[in-house]
């Protein structure tokens, strides 16, 4: 299949420093052109009545092509000789995603299965970017020489994985999973960087900011879970082990990664039916969060003069316990109770250099987030009326570093939902939508209150 789409998207930023003696706002729109190629094909064959194997290879390739054009209005004490930045990105990226992958299925019995399966992923990315900014006092005047910048990424991802598994029922009461996985990954990230020569007005290659960077990743796991049912409960326990090694280095820079650790998982879960209308469960697992490979790669982004991103190599996993409890009656009402603890969450965030006056967006671990969360929902379908409510309220209590600063906030908010449907002759439909979310922080950031509200009217004609 083929997909083209064009989008046209309107941004506003506005920033300003803690003395509130600098502040930049930036206005502009974006207008990216995507086309892309979807395929994907396969083949199964019975080997027997009880084995299955199989081959498929899907993916896709993508071409997008950006423009991006937009004006930083800068409002400063003296800092700077100018007061419109008015600047212009042309961005390329050109992405391929292929997957291949080989499968097999053996029913030993009606209760006793095995699987094995393995793929391979190749993802390959080159992206470009020149942007090109004219500075302007308040009478409309260049004041002084334009500034360009450019950047070209090249990324070569391989991605190797194998996995089986295996699970047996017994005597219709209890039955048991298990199985093994087992990734490679490799990937090389290049990143060439140019800016401008004040004297030459020509682009040269920094070095400061261009780098090579290469990613190691190696995880074995194995699981083993087992069910266990009773005339009225039925119980769940788990675990799961992974053993990671990983090493990375970003040449021609000093840096080098190294590290190797295993970890265990454990998770269960009880489901308790009182009755034909009442049921109750309580559920714990902890989790693990991996960062993706693009929020680990350190090359640097230029958006505009005054913003840039770059991931970090150094971001660590990070890890929740998570746990719950649930009432429900006669599936129309529902009570539950969660709580989570965050422990070194992977975190977007960003910054202003006081001496530069750059903003630069990164990602970090924050020490700890925690959750508490309490939660009813409700839904009811009367003949020609059906509604949906679900609303609730979470405690928040979070704690790290930032920049060697010490940040500590606990606080509340609510929020719900509800969604109303009714029926009306001549098969008319008219549904009410709406949802509201109190003012809430995620870390260090704070999200203002907003709310929704749709009617939609539908009519069916055959």
């Amino acid at each position: 299949s083929y997909l083209q789409f064009e989008t046209y998207n309107h941004f506003e930023r506005r920033i300003t420093d803690s003395s509130g003696t600098f502040e930049i706002i930036s206005e502009g729109n974006q207008r990216p052109m995507r086309n892309i190629f979807f395929g994907n094909a396969g083949l199964e064959y019975e080997l027997s009545k009880k084995t299955i194997i199989g081959l498929n290879v899907n993916g896709n390739i993508a071409t997008i092509n950006n423009v991006e054009k937009a004006q930083v209005n800068v409002i400063s004490e003296g800092y700077v000789n100018y007061n419109t930045v008015k600047f212009r990105n042309d961005s390329k990226s050109e992405v391929a995603n292929p997957t291949y992958n080989a499968n097999l299925t053996h029913k030993f019995d009606s209760v006793t299965n095995l699987s094995f399966s393995a793929d391979y992923t190749h993802y390959t990315e080159q992206a470009s970017r020149y942007n090109t900014s004219h500075y302007y006092d308040n009478a409309n005047v260049e004041v002084i020489p334009q500034n360009r910048f450019g950047s070209t990424i090249n990324n070569n991802f391989n991605i190797y994985t194998q996995k089986l598994d295996f699970d047996k029922a017994f005597k219709k009461t209890w039955s048991i999973e298990t199985g093994a996985k087992a990734s490679f990954v490799n990937n090389d990230a290049n990143s060439v960087i140019e800016l401008t020569n004040p004297a030459t007005q020509t682009l040269y290659v920094d070095s400061n900011y261009s780098n090579s960077y290469n990613y190691k990743e190696r995880i074995l796991a194995g699981y083993f879970t087992i069910w266990k049912t009773f005339k009225k409960l039925d119980i769940r326990a788990g675990v799961r082990t992974e053993h990671t090694m990983i090493d990375g280095n970003n040449h021609p820079k000093p840096f080098t990664l190294h590290r190797d650790y295993i970890n265990f998982f454990p998770s269960g879960s009880l489901d308790y039916k009182v009755n034909d209308k009442n049921t109750m469960q309580a559920n714990y697992s902890y989790r693990i969060g991996r960062p993706s490979y693009d929020q680990l790669n350190p090359a640097r982004v230029f958006n505009d003069p005054f913003s840039n991103g770059a991931g970090n190599p150094t971001l660590k996993p990070e890890f929740g316990h998570a746990m719950g409890l649930n009432y429900n009656y006669n599936n129309f009402l529902n009570v539950g109770a969660s709580y989570n603890i965050g422990i070194n969450n992977i975190y977007f965030y960003a910054y202003g250099d006081p001496t530069t006056k750059v903003t630069v967006d990164s990602v970090f671990n924050f020490q700890s987030i925690n959750r508490g969360n309490l939660h009813v929902s409700v839904q009811k379908q009367i003949k020609w009326f059906s509604i949906h409510g679900f609303g609730g309220i979470t405690f928040c209590n979070n704690k790290t570093l930032v920049h060697g600063l010490t940040v500590e906030k606990q606080w509340a908010f609510y929020y719900g939902n509800m969604t109303a449907e009714f029926t009306l002759p001549k098969e008319i439909k008219i549904q009410l939508q709406g949802y509201y979310n109190d003012t809430s922080k995620d870390g260090i950031q704070t999200y203002q209150a907003f709310g929704v509200c749709h009617i939609v009217v539908s009519k069916s004609f055959f």
